[in-house]
């Protein structure tokens, strides 16, 4: 089957010709890109032209090859920016929803708090109630749990800054630094992060982080009634949240990948269930 046209070619050159510098990191000279491409030079030099102009390109001045600009990265900082994110990220919070039939949030972490950015909710009896822009301490929840675990942090600097105090939410809620820290090294761990009745009471939450470049710029929630949340249920909910999320998120955003290193002599008593 013959590919489709490009309705406009000298826009759909400009946009090959950002595809093949992406991958070239020395760069590229005039010719050797033309020749890539199938292009005339004199054609392609000024296509190259406008994209210098915009900083999508620029050109060595020594070698005089031509490299991706920095205005490419801003495009990338700006489409995971706050005000993006939600954006993005709805229609995926919807699939997965109706996939496990349960209230999913989307968090980001401002300082130390973890802020609600939306939420998606079906059509259940039984609800959990949440607010957009509601925040709370990052360490009592499992979304913020789930971000804070893949900063880089020794005990020392995680719990002065995180756990100074940890206020009690909840008769459950843990608020010795050693026991949160074990939670959060658990949550490194398995690539999630679990909290039963912590943030909320009669909660249980299940929480993804979603990185990029190997940091966490959000996290991905599934909430529900702890009688809905039993272990088999969680472990339901991680399989098909992978599986989901691996084929939806952005170019360039991704889940961590599990771990395989012993667990700590607490991680067993942090999971038990309530």
């Amino acid at each position: 089957m013959s590919r489709e046209r490009s309705p406009m070619n000298s826009v759909d050159k400009a946009l090959l010709a950002l595809e093949c510098l992406s991958k070239a990191g020395d760069g590229l000279s005039l010719g050797s890109l033309a020749s890539m491409l199938g292009l005339k030079k004199n054609s392609l030099h000024r296509t190259l032209s406008a994209l210098r102009y915009r900083g999508y390109v620029i050109q060595d001045a020594e070698s005089g090859n031509y490299q991706l600009g920095p205005t490419p990265l801003r495009l990338a900082d700006n489409y995971v920016n706050e005000n993006r994110l939600w954006v993005a990220f709805q229609p995926i919070l919807r699939v997965l929803s109706a996939e496990v039939n349960e209230l999913c949030h989307l968090g980001i972490l401002d300082g130390t708090d973890i802020v609600c950015m939306g939420r998606v909710e079906p059509a259940l009896d039984v609800r959990v109630w949440t607010t957009v822009g509601q925040r709370s301490v990052a360490v009592t929840s499992a979304m913020g749990r789930a971000i804070v675990a893949f900063l880089d942090a020794d005990f020392e600097s995680f719990s002065a800054k995180f756990c100074n105090p940890i206020p009690q939410r909840t008769p459950h809620t843990q608020t010795d630094p050693y026991d949160v820290w074990d939670e959060v090294q658990a949550a490194r761990r398995r690539g999630y992060a679990i909290e039963h009745q912590q943030s909320q009471e009669g909660v249980s939450c299940v929480a993804f982080p979603v990185l990029r470049k190997g940091l966490p710029i959000l996290s991905i929630s599934v909430t529900a009634p702890c009688e809905r949340m039993s272990s088999a249920r969680i472990s339901k909910i991680v399989v098909k949240t992978r599986e989901l999320l691996k084929t939806r998120l952005p170019i360039g955003l991704a889940l961590p990948e599990p771990q395989k290193a012993p667990g700590s002599p607490n991680e067993n008593r942090l999971r038990a269930q309530p």
